[in-house]
């Protein structure tokens, strides 16, 4: 049989393929935009909506930006975002740099979309644009008063009341609540080490990891500092010992790499199992899962007590 005989084989018209990835991007110029501060170390001015107005709009400590910080950690011009089809970002140099969701910016302008986290030495902002920036900017609001704002984890007001609704299901349908309760080792190290900023990169880049992890129904949250608390619906006290022991290794396995330098992060993990028979309180069960993590900080850190 000829090749002309194939219907295998029958010729093949070339055509051009379209620009999908640009098609499919939204046309953002002339949207509304703004940045909302989510995180600040001393805590001023969270909640705070910036308009983005212009073509440009210049960020730092000196007074001729259109946004002013006044914060050490910020530098005089520190970056600028270009406003156009697409938004970019464009760090000017800065001393501790600018990053989009941890990735870091450099002199040359990237791309920013709606939901990224822009963090300019230690000052975060969450970037709204579009059509229905108003309701995207309550529902941050809303979210400021569950989420903690450096890690994006709940926050303890949050914990709190969740776990004092897990205590009551527990009680009243009698099934099983674990807590863990972890902090991070020698965290003081770190930040003395390698700078607060370091720090606090560390802080995301764990509660990322973690919540890569975790069940929709675990409530994981940062309970104050550099500890951390999940709470575990429905989960016996040997299935929460076999999960904090995956945690454990999770972060052990994670790199840390801020600024070229690898970090070596470790945490010691302390678990509970709720007992009405000896905890009556919110606090008691807190309270006996933390026993458990100074056990496992007085075995020698890097494991699990409980």
């Amino acid at each position: 049989m000829s090749d002309n005989d194939d219907p295998f084989n029958e010729s093949t018209r070339i055509i051009k393929v379209p620009d999908f990835k640009n098609s499919l991007q939204p046309n953002m110029k002339g949207q509304p935009a703004a940045l909302v501060l989510i995180y600040r170390g001393g805590g001023s001015d969270v909640g705070k909506k910036f308009e983005l107005t212009g073509d440009e709009c210049y960020i730092g400590r000196s007074a001729s930006c259109q946004i002013v910080l006044e914060d050490e950690s910020v530098s005089r011009k520190h970056c600028k975002i270009i406003l156009g089809e697409t938004p970019m970002v464009q760090d000017l140099g800065s001393t501790n740099g600018t990053s989009i969701n941890d990735d870091p910016v450099k002199t040359v302008p990237v791309p920013i979309s709606d939901g990224s986290v822009l963090i300019l030495g230690s000052v975060a902002f969450k970037f709204l644009v579009g059509s229905n920036i108003e309701s995207s900017y309550y529902e941050e609001i809303y979210k400021l008063t569950t989420v903690d704002g450096l890690t994006q984890i709940f926050n303890k007001r949050y914990y709190t009341e969740a776990l004092e609704r897990e205590i009551s299901r527990c009680i009243r349908y009698d099934r099983h609540l674990s807590l863990i309760m972890f902090d991070i080792d020698h965290f003081k190290r770190v930040n003395d080490t390698y700078g607060h900023l370091a720090g606090d990169f560390v802080l995301r880049k764990l509660s990322g990891a973690i919540k890569e992890v975790i069940r929709r129904e675990d409530i994981f949250a940062r309970y104050g500092g550099e500890e951390f608390s999940i709470i575990l619906p429905e989960i016996s006290i040997d299935n929460a010992r076999v999960f904090a022991e995956k945690i454990r290794s999770t972060v052990e396995r994670t790199h840390f790499i801020f600024e070229n330098h690898t970090i070596p992060v470790t945490i010691s993990v302390g678990i509970a199992l709720f007992d009405k028979r000896v905890m009556s309180t919110r606090d008691d069960f807190i309270s006996f899962s933390d026993s458990m993590l100074y056990d496992a900080k007085r075995s020698g850190r890097n494991c699990v007590k409980g």
